[in-house]
């Protein structure tokens, strides 16, 4: 193969299968298949990213999906190639799993959906959430739920919330917020919160 139409580049979160030269669909398939048989399992259950230029329709790119599958390599989930894949509505929110502990001037953001934590939240630390908050230890940072209006969302804790909490933008009062080492739930009721 003379030419490298493919790029297979290591990142902290995975690889990045870079498809970034003009090709045609044969050849790029062709060169990823002979990249990944001389590499005779090396990525195997790597995570990956498939990137490429807005000239592979969607059906392509789940092809090449497939293939980097069919090789151990696991997809990245929540990208999605600049064409969409299928004309269906989405599926539902996605739920942000955390598993350690927020210190201060950590901030942990899902835009999409909710956000479970296993671990303490410290004073200064901040969790903002599309959709609801849970969290499975104490809380002494900031917890906004329902970011973009959401009232439906709520915030729970396992252990105890001495915190400054918002669901929808409307800030819990300090009462509701500390609770003696009780499971609490936080929920937006008839225009404010309880």
């Amino acid at each position: 193969m003379a030419r490298d139409i493919v790029q297979i580049k290591g990142t902290r979160n995975g690889l990045l299968i870079l498809v970034d030269k003009p090709a045609s669909f044969d050849d790029i398939k062709n060169n990823l298949l002979h990249k990944l048989e001389t590499a005779k399992g090396f990525f195997r259950g790597a995570k990956f990213i498939l990137k490429h230029n807005d000239t592979i329709p969607a059906e392509q790119h789940r092809e090449l999906e497939n293939i980097l599958s069919s090789y151990g390599l696991i997809p990245i989930s929540g990208f999605t190639p600049k064409r969409p894949v299928s004309q269906l509505p989405p599926s539902g929110e996605t739920t942000m799993l955390v598993r350690h502990n927020l210190r201060s001037g950590q901030t942990v953001c899902n835009p999409n959906g909710h956000v479970v934590l296993l671990g303490d939240i410290h004073s200064g630390a901040q969790v903002w959430a599309k959709g609801n908050v849970v969290i499975f230890g104490r809380c002494e940072g900031q917890i906004h739920a329902g970011i973009y209006g959401d009232t439906t969302a709520r915030v729970v804790c396992s252990e105890t919330i001495r915190a400054a909490v918002t669901i929808a933008g409307q800030a819990c009062p300090p009462a509701t917020c500390s609770q003696n080492n009780k499971p609490l739930t936080v929920t937006f009721k008839a225009n404010k919160i309880s």
